[in-house]
């Protein structure tokens, strides 16, 4: 049974999915929907957030519907749009904004022929938009002897979000391969997509993949500002709230001021930027934005946490002056973190010669060996 046939068979009609969600309110009652041929444009334009399975009564997916319709759409064909993070390139934009603007971390990283029983994984995300905080990171986890070792490899969560499922597959395996040449034996991330899709790459091997929030553990001043948390749709799309939950524990222990928006963990709103919808549905964005926003503003918060660069940067241009900060920035003392890296992600292309990388980009070939990861 497809997960259309599944709506069709036991949907209530009550609507509940389409409360919190742009496309559904647009495009719904879902009912309906499942009931008449979805574009391959509707499909992309939704969040892929996962919010709806989760107030859905029936616990009936409108999400995997989409992704379905998606992958019927796509055939293993990349949709072009979002080529420029496949991992599986010779150049993705998180390498191409890594080189422009310097950041380095060769020094720290696994060498050719080393073998490392421990590592930490940073994904391309932090180790792009949070360069100070994924540095200070790693010397702790080296100086406590957790980690020996950096890999600033890419995981395959962009593949599973354009349902590229055969390229997944080969992206996984080079993934183990890479850590079975280095006797890799635990994985130290702070990324919910790369705790999840390495999981799923080092299946049946005795690789152990670990969440930093687990097992971080620094005494941070209390400023006694009050501090609410917006939580990344993937910690939710796999039922553990893992990393939210590690998140908050950071905070509590010092009996820093805490309160929860009407929305969290399981029931969080997507920042606007989830599966790739903004490219098709630009003016979700700002939907999403201001209704986190005024979510936060209702429980007088001073500072949005997340553990996403994605969604801190999504946040940060608000209109009541909340602050908004990665984990990782209050953890190590790191200010304006995100603000610049926001500044520098939208004038990554400046100028003709930005034109000719960018373009240049997007005919980064596929690659399949395993020096590359």
């Amino acid at each position: 049974m497809t997960f259309k046939e599944e709506i069709k068979e036991n949907c209530l009609g009550c609507n509940l999915c389409a409360r919190d969600c742009a496309l559904l309110k647009e495009v719904g009652p879902v009912k309906q929907l499942v009931n008449r041929d979805i574009s391959f444009e509707i499909a992309s334009s939704c969040m892929v957030c996962g919010l709806c399975e989760k107030v859905c009564p029936k616990h009936l997916s409108p999400r995997k519907v989409f992704i379905e319709e998606r992958e019927n759409d796509l055939k293993g064909k990349e949709n072009t749009l979002l080529s420029t993070t496949s991992p599986d390139r010779s150049n993705t934009l998180f390498k191409e904004y890594r080189h422009f603007y310097h950041i380095d971390y060769s020094p720290y990283e696994i060498k050719e022929d080393e073998i490392v029983e421990s590592v930490f994984f940073p994904g391309c995300l932090d180790n792009c938009f949070i360069p100070k905080s994924t540095l200070e990171t790693f010397k702790y986890l080296f100086y406590n002897n957790i980690c020996q070792r950096m890999w600033n490899g890419c995981c395959s969560e962009p593949l599973i979000t354009y349902c590229l499922n055969e390229r997944e597959k080969e992206h996984n395996n080079h993934l183990l391969q890479f850590a079975l040449k280095h006797g890799i034996k635990k994985v130290v991330t702070p990324c919910t997509n790369c705790y999840f899709s390495l999981n799923r790459a080092f299946k049946g091997s005795n690789i152990e993949v670990i969440s930093l929030y687990d097992i971080l553990d620094i005494g941070i001043e209390n400023d006694g500002k009050t501090y609410t948390f917006h939580d990344s749709c993937s910690d939710r799309i796999h039922n553990h709230n893992i990393f939210a939950n590690g998140m908050r524990r950071l905070l509590e222990k010092e009996n820093f001021n805490c309160v929860e928006m009407k929305h969290h963990k399981n029931t969080s709103i997507c920042c606007g930027t989830g599966g790739g919808a903004q490219h098709y549905r630009p003016q979700y964005e700002s939907f999403y934005v201001d209704k986190r926003i005024a979510e936060a503003k209702e429980v007088n918060a001073d500072v949005i946490v997340t553990f996403c660069p994605t969604c801190g940067m999504q946040l940060l241009n608000n209109p009541y002056d909340i602050k908004v900060k990665h984990i990782l920035q209050i953890v190590f003392g790191i200010e304006n973190e995100l603000e610049d890296s926001l500044y520098k992600k939208q004038h990554l292309f400046d100028g003709d010669n930005g034109k000719k990388r960018q373009d240049e980009l997007k005919k980064s070939p596929i690659i399949n060996n395993i020096k590359s990861l």
